[in-house]
């Protein structure tokens, strides 16, 4: 869907685009939103690492009783959570402002309560 002032929703189901001379789909530049579909989880799953290397490097401790355990579980539940909230980010493609795009729809779209032709009387 795109945004067009006064704020009518055109729909863009089965859209295609074109470029200015005609030929299939559109050049420009694509973010594919790598950092923020996954730097989340990243951040998110390296927090039992850490935790384990603190754990570790302490002085003295009994090494057959883990005691993190359910904070690395519950840790690794949120890293997955946060990956699935995140992951379905759709690519953006970028454009220059103003190039020509072509957008072939797959219904008829109605302007007419934007544009309105009016009869101009030059007499």
């Amino acid at each position: 869907r795109t945004r067009q002032p006064p704020y009518l929703d055109i729909p863009l189901v089965d859209t295609s685009a074109a470029g200015e001379l005609g030929e299939a789909g559109v050049d420009g530049w694509i973010d594919s939103h790598f950092w923020e579909r996954f730097g989340g989880a990243l951040m998110v799953g390296m927090i039992p690492d850490i935790g384990a290397w603190a754990s570790n490097s302490a002085g003295k401790k009994d090494r057959n009783t883990d005691y993190t355990e359910n904070s690395r579980q519950a840790m690794a539940d949120m890293a997955r959570t946060t990956l699935e909230n995140s992951i379905n980010i759709p690519p953006t493609l970028y454009k220059n402002q103003g190039e020509i795009i072509n957008l072939i729809t797959g219904e008829d779209i109605d302007f007419s309560n934007i544009y309105t032709l009016r009869l101009k009387n030059d007499r």
